[in-house]
């Protein structure tokens, strides 16, 4: 099996397994919020292998599912109920001209975020035709590196010193 193949198979697996994570759970204790971390990590590890392959024009019948506001909501109202939500985070932490000044996030976001990416490339992948699985594998290495990948490892943070006080 081709290398790039079984990376997207396994990022695949591991999208779905957090995923499925993020709609199944309702309280985030501390066995929760470890089995939430890890998975975020291997998630990001894996994201990290994927390729930006080449697409070509997308069709209509090919256009990306989309993830309906109702089902975000469910999503975010999930996560509110069950975590702290605002926490600091450094915006650039490599300008170091400046002294970078923390800005509040949401962790709700983080996390609704990553699983509305992963989620409308999954339904790419369920499509189980090459030119959609190809489409599911650049969006989500584009929106990795344009969008979620930046989310995750805020996420991770905040869940690291989540973990790290209720110790």
């Amino acid at each position: 099996m081709h290398t790039g193949l079984m990376s997207t198979e396994l990022f695949c697996y591991r999208a779905r397994a957090f995923c499925n994570l993020i709609e199944n759970t309702s309280h985030y204790g501390h066995k929760e919020l470890q089995h939430l971390v890890s998975a975020l990590a291997l998630l990001y590890s894996e994201a990290n292998r994927l390729i930006l392959c080449d697409v070509d024009e997308v069709d209509d019948e090919q256009q990306p599912p989309s993830v309906k506001q109702t089902e975000r909501e469910v999503i975010v109202n999930r996560i509110t109920a069950a975590l702290h939500q605002e926490y600091y985070r450094v915006v650039d932490p490599l300008n170091i001209y400046e002294s970078p000044a923390p800005t509040m996030s949401q962790i709700s976001d983080d996390l609704t975020d990553i699983w509305q990416e992963l989620t409308i490339g999954l339904r790419l992948w369920d499509r189980v035709n090459a030119k959609d699985r190809r489409l599911a594998q650049w969006h989500w290495a584009f929106s990795f590196s344009s969008h979620w990948g930046l989310h995750a490892v805020n996420a991770i943070t905040y869940m690291h010193h989540t973990l790290a006080r209720m110790r």
